[in-house]
């Protein structure tokens, strides 16, 4: 007898209501610095893993490495809270940036 294949579940959102995820972003350079702190901002808590440690241990203490219009108030406001840079992680969502 063939055994039936399982089945997925389906995962519907209310309009207006996004869940609050988990999420890891890989490589906290130009581009994945600023999409941490945008999910963080948005109430996702945001594990920023880079193999850079002194980048890490530098953001870690709010030193934006470089530039961005309003990563540096973000930075201050969720570093640490909601956003957390880190070389050791575990997520079930991941977002890489390019």
């Amino acid at each position: 007898m063939a055994k039936e294949p399982k089945k997925r579940r389906e995962v519907r959102f209310s309009p207006g209501k996004i869940p609050k995820l988990t999420v890891a972003v890989v490589g906290i350079g130009r581009v994945g610095l600023p999409l941490a702190l945008f999910l963080a901002e948005k109430g996702h808590t945001v594990y920023g893993l880079d193999i850079d440690q002194d980048k890490v241990n530098s953001i870690i203490r709010g030193q934006m490495p470089f530039m961005e219009d309003r990563a540096q108030e973000l930075l201050t406001k969720y570093v640490k809270k909601t956003f957390l840079p880190t070389g050791i992680f575990s997520s079930h969502n991941f977002l890489l940036p390019p």
